[in-house]
């Protein structure tokens, strides 16, 4: 049985310019698998997709296509975190944007890794709305000078 990644050929890797010693992992929030979230989530990281391949000239030919993938729903934000994580040195979880893979990887860790969907609490729906308002803010006021 393969992964929704192996079936599409893309492969997945830590960086090997950063020691394995060094990768951190972050554990979101069960409240981030629930499918409404992810929903959420996947819409959110497409417009910031948007705004920074926009700020960094990246042709919005290339950014539809690469929104536009026929991919299940969670495979798709999959995409687009990593996709944010390695080109444009941004973590979604965190709403942090570095100069380069090295500031992101101090700052932030090496990535995220969702838990298994659970019923929300309050307390988990207000962490969920505080990532919300993050990304938000950060969609509102991102500009070339980080």
């Amino acid at each position: 049985q393969q992964t929704l990644f192996a079936q599409l050929g893309v492969t997945v890797a830590l960086s090997e310019r950063i020691p394995p010693e060094q990768h951190k992992l972050s554990v979101i929030s069960p409240e981030m698998s629930r499918p409404e979230r992810l929903e959420k989530d996947r819409i959110l990281s497409a417009r910031v997709v948007r705004l920074l391949d926009t700020i960094m000239g990246i042709p919005a030919e290339l950014t539809k296509d690469f929104l536009g993938r026929d991919v299940p729903a969670e495979l798709q934000l999959d995409l687009q975190m990593l996709y944010l994580q390695r080109v444009h040195n941004f973590s979604f979880y965190t709403a942090t944007w570095c100069e380069d893979e090295w500031g992101l990887q101090e700052k932030c860790g090496s990535g995220h890794l969702r838990g298994a969907a659970k019923l929300a609490t309050q307390e988990k729906e207000q962490a969920a709305a505080l990532h919300e308002q993050r990304i938000e803010r950060f969609l509102d006021t991102a500009s070339l000078k980080r």
